[in-house]
């Protein structure tokens, strides 16, 4: 790296006061050891003999919730939900394997449906570092996965989360779930890695198209099922590491809604840049032409980004999409001389509702 460009990176990095780019660096490592350490711990018989799975969580949690679910999507013989409130529907009872993500292990919505849980005895995992999730556990002999990969806010810690719980599940025969699938997953972001990480390679294609964004409204859309979770996690993390509001939605429904707003006279897309997280691969004709006719009319309001990757699996070319997307996030905050970390609106909210009593 030459003295100018190592000044250009050093200058950006200043404002990561919390190197969220070596933690999102380290997703290959923590992934793996996560994944390696889950796969020898017994999951009870007890937890294999289930007719559906219901995952609850809130935020960067649940959004583990949703990656599952697709990956599940076409392999998996039993239906699994995803809930993000604070409640059980009626249908999750003792025949329910029941999964509730917290990083923290305070998460107010994941407790109070875990509390209802241990009281319908349904079958349970608590994934968590610690917090009240892990008491409930203890005082209920309730089967945990422990987080013990290094302290990090919970939108960092997607992979430790999504491949603790898959080192577990694999052993259900019903979820039809490949280890060396999973391990192949995980083994293609040390790669591509190297290739975004600007203090590798200053002048990636990654950094640059973030560069394109500044001072740019971005609409973030993905593909149902396949990038549907992907586009989620991608405006979420711009809403928090790089505190931008995103217009977000998904194929097809969005050419049976928002499609009309987006084409109505008065609506001022000057500004956007329409990005669409892609999977060509798990298209049908139909969906592939109705994608293209749409993409053509967003080129007449402004400027198309398509995000795809290679991979063998659906699961790996979604994770590298997600990864693609934190990096590019990190950057977008960055280059705007903002620090990735703080999400202060959270944490007023957090603050203010400590005064509730919910119990």
């Amino acid at each position: 790296m030459s003295q100018t460009k190592n000044l250009v990176v050093n200058d950006l990095l200043k404002h990561d006061k919390n190197n969220v780019i070596e933690t999102t660096y380290r997703f290959y490592e923590d992934a793996l050891k996560s994944f390696e350490n889950s796969s020898l711990i017994e999951l009870p018989e007890s937890h294999k003999k289930i007719k559906n799975i219901f995952i609850s969580g809130v935020g960067g949690s649940c959004i583990v919730g949703d990656l599952l679910k697709t990956y599940l999507w076409n392999k998996s013989n039993i239906p699994v939900v995803v809930n993000r409130s604070s409640s059980l529907p009626t249908f999750v009872n003792e025949e329910t394997l029941c999964i509730f993500i917290s990083y923290s292990g305070n998460t107010v919505e994941t407790l109070s449906c875990a509390k209802l849980a241990v009281e319908r005895n349904c079958k349970s995992i608590f994934v968590t570092r610690g917090g009240k999730l892990k008491d409930l556990a203890n005082s209920n002999n309730i089967f945990s996965l422990s987080l013990t990969t290094k302290q990090k806010m919970p939108r960092e810690a997607l992979g430790d989360m999504f491949f603790s719980i898959l080192g577990v599940l694999k052993n259900i025969k019903e979820l039809n779930i490949n280890e060396s699938e999973i391990k192949n997953t995980i083994f293609s972001i040390e790669k591509l890695r190297n290739e975004i990480d600007i203090r590798y390679s200053p002048d990636n294609w990654l950094f640059n198209f973030a560069k394109e964004l500044d001072g740019k409204n971005v609409a973030m859309f993905g593909v149902t099922p396949s990038t549907e979770t992907v586009a989620l996690r991608w405006k979420n993390q711009f809403n928090e590491n790089a505190k931008m509001m995103i217009l977000s939605n998904s194929f097809p429904e969005l050419t049976h809604n928002e499609i009309v707003g987006l084409m109505a006279p008065n609506t001022n897309m000057e500004n956007y840049h329409f990005i669409l997280v892609r999977d060509t691969k798990t298209e049908d004709k139909y969906l592939t032409f109705q994608i293209n006719f749409t993409l053509d009319f967003f080129r007449t309001l402004g400027s198309v980004k398509i995000f795809e990757q290679d991979g063998d699996t659906l699961l790996e070319r979604q994770i590298k999409l997600i990864y693609l997307g934190d990096y590019l996030s990190i950057y977008c905050s960055l280059l705007k001389g903002i620090d990735p970390t703080p999400i202060e609106a959270i944490d007023i909210l957090k603050k203010k509702m400590e005064s509730v009593n919910y119990d």
